[in-house]
């Protein structure tokens, strides 16, 4: 029993060469590039530098070097005569695995003479512009990442509050969203603290598509609300309309022509922003036919609300 589990014991490879054979049969190892946010630190470690192998050889042929030099004989000390056993499995496996592979390297051998022509007839050529190695020629143009700040809240987890600046609401500003929202009715039961968000979440990352990129950073934060029991059914957004923040989250959100959200599939409500409320009149008188509305939407269609634009002058 023992000498037939020793003749089946799987060969122990070192890391090293556990790296060479993923590198000959062109796997590709990941490495990490940068650090997710709130992750713990990766210990430091030293991974063995492993040569690059020939490009002009196809993986195939490195494979079957390192079988070569598996397979070849070491020089081992004497021994006493070993006691008869089943054939180890491990001793034909590199001869079982050449013998897989002769039918891919038979297909591979006129990409590997194309591959190595093309090689040398380059480095024949002379070029006076210099040549980058390893850069991918489908590599796609970097862009500029979408840039907008928001202070996010719930009213009763069912509308959210989104105000398009950088800095939590003051406490005039406060007291001006609570005018507005009693005027016509909106008495929600709880309001949620403003909860910052912010994109790009992390800086100097390589952006291939700014709106599909935002938008899933906006979806991804929106499912963590739900988590905790959002269920949004209405956007409130409070900025201004030349805001580089608040075009930059308008092309996110994809409205229509109702002023419905393609990404989220809400309604959008929109309003200036708090800073022109506060020190403008003629805005909030502006605003006040929205607001019934959207105190009507509020109480449901049954309900009428109190209007009450004095409230909305005097909020300072």
């Amino acid at each position: 029993m023992t000498q037939r589990a020793s003749a089946m014991a799987v060969p122990q490879v070192a890391a090293p060469h556990q790296l060479q054979y993923l590198d000959a049969m062109g796997i590709t190892t990941w490495t990490a590039r940068y650090r997710i946010p709130n992750a713990a630190e990766t210990p430091a470690c030293e991974w063995p530098d492993v040569a690059p192998a020939a490009a002009a050889e196809p993986p195939v042929q490195r494979l079957h070097s390192l079988l070569d030099d598996t397979s070849a004989p070491r020089p081992v000390a004497p021994a006493p005569a070993p006691v008869s056993a089943p054939a180890s499995p491990s001793a034909s496996a590199p001869g079982r695995m050449r013998a897989l592979l002769d039918a891919a390297n038979v297909e591979q051998a006129p990409q590997a003479k194309a591959a190595v022509s093309v090689s040398v007839a380059r480095s024949e050529t002379p070029s006076s512009a210099p040549q980058h190695e390893h850069a991918p020629a489908d590599l796609a143009p970097v862009q500029q990442a979408l840039r907008f700040t928001l202070q996010v809240a719930a009213l009763d987890d069912r509308w959210l509050v989104v105000l398009v600046q950088p800095e939590p609401p003051t406490v005039p500003q406060q007291r001006l969203l609570s005018a507005l929202w009693s005027s016509v009715g909106i008495r929600a039961e709880h309001v949620s603290p403003f909860i910052d968000f912010q994109w790009p979440m992390i800086e100097g990352l390589m952006v291939e598509s700014p709106v599909i990129e935002a938008q899933q950073g906006i979806k991804a934060f929106l499912d963590g609300r739900a988590r905790s029991g959002l269920t949004p059914q209405q956007l409130m957004v409070f900025g201004a309309d030349d805001d580089d923040g608040m075009k930059a989250l308008m092309q996110v959100l994809a409205l229509d022509a109702a002023s419905q959200s393609s990404l989220l599939g809400l309604p959008v409500w929109q309003a200036p922003s708090l800073v022109a409320l506060m020190s403008s009149g003629q805005a909030k008188a502006a605003l006040w036919p929205q607001l019934h509305a959207l105190g009507q939407q509020w109480q449901g269609l049954g309900g009428t609300p109190v209007a009450d634009e004095a409230a909305i002058e005097g909020a300072q």
